[in-house]
């Protein structure tokens, strides 16, 4: 019997006009074609870290909420067509306007923090507070006692899954979290969590989204990854980057990111 453990990861699909370097009128036909890809891949379970659309306006737009709802929608319909289980993490542009009840609603998939145990590997979707800050976003007292229970709660190896990535790294070069939006790149009490990462001595990776590039830091016997955005042209002017991952975990861990900056990353 196959023993690998296969996860396709979509991210930041930003669906909604476009802004900026955000390319949302192209994310449901984008989301659409990794799905596809996924089933064709036999993947075990699909996973999507949030941030599914573009903010349709200030929060003194009256209509903003409307068409949050809108879209939503429109994300959640093109989810319900893939067969595949699903996990759906919260981010921080999902929740702009909308409620979390509001932000999930139709997806169909498992949501909210969770554990789920698939082929000798524990599966930790922490589904941690993502409202920014003055100074950033911070993990509540309640985000990190979940993480602590959820990692003391067994002895297999561990994927933890955020949508803000917490290994504090480099944003240097990064088109929005260098400069413009600097401190809302990671959480400001990361280290909070990966001392409760490094206690429990059983996570192989930790996988995030929201910078819209693709990094990874080792740090003790952890890998720390972040996967470009499914829309954004930041990197690929004029086109969407269209990146999507397969993660196969097994004897190696491999991460493997298509689309227009493909990169693969394989660790013992």
């Amino acid at each position: 019997m196959d023993r690998t453990l296969r996860l396709g990861v979509v991210t930041d699909l930003h669906h909604g006009p476009d802004r900026g370097s955000k390319m949302g009128s192209r994310a449901i036909p984008l989301l659409r074609a990794a799905l596809e890809h996924f089933e064709r891949a036999r993947v075990d379970l699909v996973v999507d870290l949030g941030d599914r659309i573009n903010n349709a306006g200030s929060p003194q737009d009256g209509d903003a909420r409307t068409d949050e709802l809108r879209l939503t929608r429109e994300v959640a319909e093109a989810f319900a067509a893939c067969a595949v289980p699903r996990v759906h993490l919260t981010g921080n542009h999902d929740v702009v306007h909308l409620s979390r009840a509001e932000a999930i609603a139709g997806l169909g998939g498992m949501t909210g923090s969770r554990r789920l145990s698939l082929k000798g590997t524990d599966l930790i979707f922490w589904d941690a507070d993502v409202t920014p800050a003055d100074e950033g976003f911070r993990f509540s007292d309640a985000d990190l006692a979940w993480l602590e229970a959820a990692l003391a709660d067994g002895t297999d190896p561990a994927i933890v899954f955020t949508h803000i990535p917490f290994d504090d790294g480099s944003m240097v070069g990064n088109p929005y979290f260098e400069s413009r939006y600097a401190g809302y790149g990671t959480y400001r009490n990361g280290d909070a969590a990966r001392a409760i990462v490094r206690r429990s001595d059983r996570v192989r990776l930790c996988l995030a989204g929201h910078t819209h590039w693709f990094a990874f830091n080792r740090i003790g016997s952890t890998a720390h990854v972040t996967l470009p955005s499914l829309t954004d042209s930041c990197h690929t002017p004029g086109e969407p980057e269209a990146a999507s991952a397969m993660v196969s975990v097994g004897d190696r861990l491999v991460v493997d990111v298509a689309g227009a900056r493909p990169v693969r990353l394989e660790l013992g």
